[in-house]
């Protein structure tokens, strides 16, 4: 058995289904439902580069979406049936494409192996492309898979030669291996779709770049106008200390002759508006004692 990690298009055009609903069918033991979520999640959102958007597939009909949108995810254990359900036919049949989550949990799963099979027999083979997330290929992938299927179903002798895309960490990595499945759905090279998403994210990672710029220099603008306004703040208190010192001199002097004793505290009360704060004495504050204390004395 041969594994193709190319996720090439078809050479010949595949049967189609005309009133398609799903981009894709995904066949996944229950057991490995995490990865089918990531999978129809991570599919659903991406964006497909705009250039492509649009655009016909080899089949001259297909045309390339914006998005993937929808895909069909079976979110019902089968285990008391004994065959599929018609939801699930009908489903395959409405499928442009079959994705296949290989462990192996989904190689001993009979109802992915009939998955596989139903959608084999409708002559769309070359439309499987299979996700490898747990195990070698020998343990990991279906029957159906390893072989091929006839038009009854039948699992016949000749090897299949598998489309696959390896998630696990040192193979494909998620990341390329989303691409990989990306690339099959949408029939274009697998290096093209790569380049072009390479290509948004550095643009994604400029535009984040500007807008954290933009943000830090916003900032540094704030930070200096608060230092700023800390700083006239400041000023003004101390100016405030000191004409209110000068005015309790003042006082001070005024009230000498009818109480030299509240003359003298007022005067040591004018300086300690100052020097409570660290803060120069204020001049006339300084002879506003003197002059009390030498009349006092």
């Amino acid at each position: 058995m041969e594994m193709s990690t190319a996720l090439r298009p078809p050479t010949a055009p595949t049967p189609q289904v005309s009133d398609a609903r799903y981009w894709a069918f995904i066949s996944y033991s229950h057991a490995d439902e995490r990865w089918a979520t990531w999978v129809h999640r991570s599919l659903e959102t991406y964006k497909v580069p705009r250039p492509l958007v649009g655009t016909k597939g080899p089949d001259g009909v297909t045309v390339r979406p914006a998005r993937l949108f929808p895909l069909f995810r079976d979110r019902d254990e089968l285990a008391s049936a004994s065959s599929l359900s018609d939801q699930i036919e009908a489903a395959l049949r409405a499928s442009r494409n079959l994705i296949v989550i290989c462990s192996p949990r989904a190689a001993r799963s009979r109802w992915v192996n009939e998955e596989v099979k139903a959608f084999k027999a409708m002559g769309r083979e070359d439309r499987v492309f299979c996700l490898i997330v747990d195990g070698e290929p020998e343990e990991c992938f279906p029957e159906a898979v390893r072989f091929g299927v006839d038009a009854e179903r039948r699992i016949t002798a000749e090897p299949g030669e598998p489309i696959a895309a390896d998630a696990r960490p040192d193979k494909d990595g998620r990341r390329h291996a989303l691409l990989k499945l990306l690339a099959g759905i949408l029939d274009v090279g697998f290096d093209n779709l790569r380049l072009r998403d390479q290509e948004r994210r550095m643009r994604q990672y400029a535009v984040a770049g500007a807008v954290l710029l933009a943000a830090v220099v916003a900032f540094a603008a704030i930070a200096w106008y608060a230092l700023r306004q800390r700083d006239t703040a400041v000023r003004e208190a101390r100016a405030g200390r000191a004409v209110t010192s000068g005015q309790m001199a003042m006082s001070s002097r005024l009230i000498f002759a009818a109480s030299p004793p509240r003359s003298l505290l007022l005067a040591v009360a004018a300086l300690q508006v100052t020097e409570a704060m660290r803060e120069p004495r204020i001049a006339t504050a300084e002879e506003a004692l003197r002059e009390a204390l030498a009349q006092a004395g």
